[in-house]
């Protein structure tokens, strides 16, 4: 397993991490009690004040977890990820993003918390987002498998990566992953149960124990879960990155000194890191020149999103037919076409993404010294 620390992000350790995540789908990453922990839980420790919690007592266990009322939940399930905040993820990790995803990216707009433990009890989740009659548990209860890019309730991109960093250090509440399963296409749009006995062929699992000062960056297509439920209390908070993808209307961030390099030689490239690039070149009106992709490949999502822009109908639904992967569930292509196809671009986003490239700073707005669109 390769681990990369936040104190060293020199360019060999860098593609190293590139490496090791495009084959696995995780990287685990180290040193993040020095800056990106406290930047995060300065954050969650003022969501917390505002609705009459308190971070320090809440990671000592001196609050029991049941005393959190429906309307704290609420609040918490879904906390404002400010431009200052994102500026200040954006600054720690440039770096690891500008690898990973490239050189156009985009925030997520909130993020929840996560508060697990044996002091409450919280039915299992098995959905993405948050039903109309939800009491939001979902942050307290135990996690089924899942890809986080089908599991959302919009087209996002499957290039997305969730950082989960925990505040608490435990035996129990640990996170499940199947390393390569994000190698395997579209596997489900169903949660599935821990135990299912469908899930021989990816092979074997790993367990990561939450740990203080140690954070996990993973692909949003890797089939995962929370895992080993006990009575270790484990506090921790999930952000997600994207490239560049006309679904969402967030900001976009610049990375790098020189964007336009960054969409040279895909076609060397590991598919898993070139496959951002690709959805890039879509949005930004540009010819992949992908051909001939294989069946499961992420690269069809790119196809999608550019057939989808052109109006060619059928070439999308072919890419979304070769992208999903009916080994684990049976699942048809056709449960993606209904949830994706007919789901709007956001033209803003695609204009944004036009000024972004070309590096019309006059247009875009400065927060602590980055650009954002």
């Amino acid at each position: 397993m390769f681990e990369l620390s936040l104190r060293d992000l020199s360019v060999a350790n860098l593609e190293k991490a590139a490496a090791f995540y495009a084959q696995n789908g995780y990287l685990e990453i180290t040193d993040t009690d020095h800056d990106l922990l406290p930047t995060v839980e300065r954050v969650l420790d003022e969501e917390l004040k505002s609705v009459g919690l308190e971070l320090d007592r809440i990671l000592d266990g001196t609050t029991p977890l049941f005393e959190f009322s429906q309307d704290q939940r609420k609040s918490l399930s879904q906390i404002d990820t400010t431009a200052s905040l994102q500026s200040q993820l954006v600054t720690l990790l440039e770096p690891i993003l500008l690898h990973l995803l490239g050189p156009l990216v985009h925030v997520s707009s909130n993020f929840h918390a996560q508060f697990k433990g044996a002091d409450l009890v919280a039915p299992a989740v098995d959905h993405g987002g948050y039903p109309s009659d939800s009491t939001f548990l979902e942050p307290f209860g135990q996690y089924l498998l899942h890809q986080d890019f089908t599991g959302a309730r919009l087209p996002t991109s499957p290039g997305g990566m969730t950082l989960w960093v925990p505040s608490t250090t435990g035996e129990n509440w640990g996170l499940r992953v199947y390393p390569g399963s994000h190698r395997l296409g579209i596997l489900c749009h169903d949660w599935i149960d821990l135990d299912d006995d469908r899930l021989d062929f990816l092979g074997e699992p790993i367990d990561i124990l939450p740990r203080r000062g140690r954070a996990l960056l993973f692909h949003s297509l890797i089939l995962h879960s929370s895992v080993a439920p006990g009575p270790d209390r484990r506090v921790s908070s999930d952000i997600r990155f994207f490239p560049l993808c006309a679904y969402l209307p967030s900001k976009i961030w610049v990375l790098g000194d020189d964007p336009e390099a960054q969409f040279d030689n895909l076609d060397q490239q590991d598919e898993i890191l070139a496959a951002s690039r690709y959805e890039a070149l879509v949005y930004l009106g540009r010819d992949t020149g992908l051909e001939e992709i294989e069946d499961c490949s992420v690269l069809n999502w790119a196809s999608y999103v550019e057939a989808v822009k052109k109006g060619e109908d059928e070439r999308a639904i072919q890419s979304l037919k070769r992208f999903t992967n009916l080994g684990l569930t049976g699942e048809s292509h056709q449960t993606y076409v209904e949830k994706y196809h007919d789901y709007p671009m956001n033209m803003g986003t695609l204009k944004r993404a036009q000024f972004a490239i070309r590096g019309e700073t006059e247009k875009g707005r400065t927060h602590a010294g980055r650009i954002q669109y």
